[in-house]
């Protein structure tokens, strides 16, 4: 079992955001910066949520459905135990860049496969880096 803190991804944009904020106008990674109340909230937040030696599970490793994706310029395909679909893209859909059109596959694949199913651990596997990092970063 891997173990970190459901949602944390969700907790640190606003203290990101003031960090890149003061390193835009001094360029000191040691200089002392006014927090906003956003990140203020996140911090709430972390210090709500921790509680030492007791680390909330993400996954467990055992996964009810494990669904491909994959996409091209033209559509999309998808597999989950040995059941396949696919679609084509719409004409908006058809002029984003391939990085959003793999993570608009993963998107369809699952509602296409799980949905009638709440609560369950799904394995999706994508080819793309890009749109794996997405997704592993919430």
């Amino acid at each position: 079992m891997r173990l970190g803190v459901n949602y944390g991804f969700l907790y640190t944009r606003n203290l990101e955001i003031c960090k890149s904020q003061e390193l835009k106008s001094s360029g000191d990674f040691n200089s002392k910066i006014c927090l906003s109340s956003k990140a203020h909230a996140d911090l709430e937040w972390w210090a709500n949520t921790l509680v030492l030696g007791s680390p909330c599970p993400i996954r467990s490793d055992e996964f009810e459905m494990t669904i491909f994706s994959d996409s091209s310029l033209t559509g999309w395909g998808a597999e989950c135990h040995s059941v396949t679909t696919k679609g084509l893209w719409s004409p908006d859909e058809v002029v984003r860049r391939i990085n959003y059109l793999e993570l608009l596959a993963a998107f369809f694949a699952i509602k296409s496969f799980a949905k009638d199913r709440a609560n369950i651990e799904i394995l999706i596997k994508v080819d793309n880096t890009t749109a794996l990092s997405y997704i592993i970063r919430m």
